[in-house]
């Protein structure tokens, strides 16, 4: 019996002794410090005799400005007593800390007064050109009209054939003068305008377009019994439910930040559009199709192919007077086949192909002063991959001023 209970006890205190060391050891991985012996404390005279670099991080080759990027790298210290064992990196000095220079080629990590080197590699930086991506943002706006080109993407093209995106480092030119927010930028004079990009000696332009005339934002739209002291909105007078203001996506090129959506079948809309005298309007709709034929999931609503639409078979377009609007009589606009609401594809799948905005042309149309009608009414015959019967998201509808009479219908 007592030989039983010794053989219990010593096995209790081996199994005590190993999981203790099993502790200790655990609460290392990854500890800066050198861990007590079992049963006492870090002597004093224990030190790191040397530092290593045993794997190097995800990056080692950079252009000049960018930071050292440790992921991936582990560092090991070796004691005075001989063992081994990783470090945090967090606890780790790194230098150079900051942006990398052309002399650059190494990086040092200290720890407990000892150094490893990890060798980096900085890119030729000789910048050939610069490219500017404008996304789907509609490069035109109305005279006195904010235009948002905070969304695009500059990649730099360097000497030795490579590129990559700038997250910044840039600056901007309107029409030659220095413009420091580019979220909300306004011309006095309508024609043609020019945003120049600079980066270092790279220069790229971008074209706009500034027109004489005004932009009515689909999310500035009243309901059924509601009313406005505006002149120019829009009016829901048909549908089986609201159509809604929505957030645009960030990137998505919707101006005002916004957009029309739940624009359903049945839908019916009239922008309403005031002008003070007889004239001719370049007449543009922004719309983006609702087609969803693809989803990265069921019902995740996260696109991976949207499909076309002719408009012709998505709406149907009258205009006229106010008077012609209130007796019914407006006149049907004549899309053309060829007008095409396109598509667009995600690998991953993106919401954002919901507000892919493209824009419809209803060509030159007379209006006549004071109150006309643009009614828009959704007749679709298209239906998602969940059988559901769908129209558009809607941006805006620009009323551009022209000169000479013109004709009416999509082009």
């Amino acid at each position: 019996m007592k030989k039983s209970m010794k053989k219990t006890a010593a096995v209790f205190f081996a199994v005590a002794a190993i999981v203790t060391i099993a502790a200790l050891f655990a609460a290392c991985g990854g500890v800066t410090e050198k861990p007590a012996q079992p049963g006492g404390d870090v002597p004093d005279d224990v030190t790191v005799v040397e530092l290593t670099v045993s794997d190097p991080p995800n990056v080692t080759e950079y252009y000049i400005g960018e930071t050292f990027d440790p992921t991936g790298m582990k560092v090991k210290a070796k004691w005075s007593d001989g063992v081994k064992l990783p470090v945090n990196i967090s606890d780790c000095t790194i230098d150079p800390s900051g942006p990398l220079s052309a002399g650059d080629y190494e990086v040092r990590i200290s720890y407990g007064g000892k150094t490893a080197v990890q060798p980096i590699t900085i890119k030729d930086d000789s910048v050939s050109s610069i490219s500017v991506d404008t996304g789907n943002t509609a490069l035109r706006a109305a005279v006195g009209t904010p235009i948002n080109l905070s969304g695009i993407s500059v990649t730099a093209h360097y000497a030795d054939g490579s590129s990559r995106p700038l997250s910044g480092g840039y600056s901007f030119e309107a029409d030659g003068e220095r413009v420091t927010d580019v979220s909300a930028l306004t011309f006095s004079e309508w024609g043609k305008h020019t945003l120049t990009v600079v980066y270092g000696s790279a220069r790229a332009d971008i074209e706009l377009f500034i027109f004489d005339g005004f932009v009515i934002e689909g999310e500035n739209i009243i309901h059924s019994g509601e009313t406005t002291t505006q002149k120019n909105y829009v009016q829901q007078t048909g549908g089986y439910r609201n159509a809604n203001p929505k957030d645009a996506t960030a990137g998505s090129g919707a101006s005002g930040g916004k957009f029309l959506g739940d624009v359903f079948n049945t839908t019916a809309l009239r922008f309403h559009v005031y002008v003070e005298s007889d004239c001719y309007a370049d007449v543009i709709l922004r719309a983006a199709g609702l087609k969803l034929e693809k989803d990265s999931a069921p019902q995740a609503w996260r696109p991976l192919v949207m499909g076309d639409m002719q408009f012709n078979k998505t709406f149907v377009v009258k205009y006229g007077t106010a008077q012609e609007a209130s007796a019914e009589t407006l006149k049907t606009l004549n899309v053309a086949d060829s007008v095409i609401i396109p598509g667009a594809t995600s690998e991953v799948g993106d919401p954002i192909l919901f507000e892919n905005f493209t824009d419809i042309n209803f060509g030159r149309l007379e209006l006549k002063a004071g109150e006309n009608i643009i009614e828009l009414t959704v007749q679709s015959e298209y239906k998602n991959c969940y059988g559901e019967v769908v129209g558009c998201n809607i941006d805006r509808l620009e009323i551009q001023y022209s000169g000479g009479a013109g004709e009416g219908g999509g082009s």
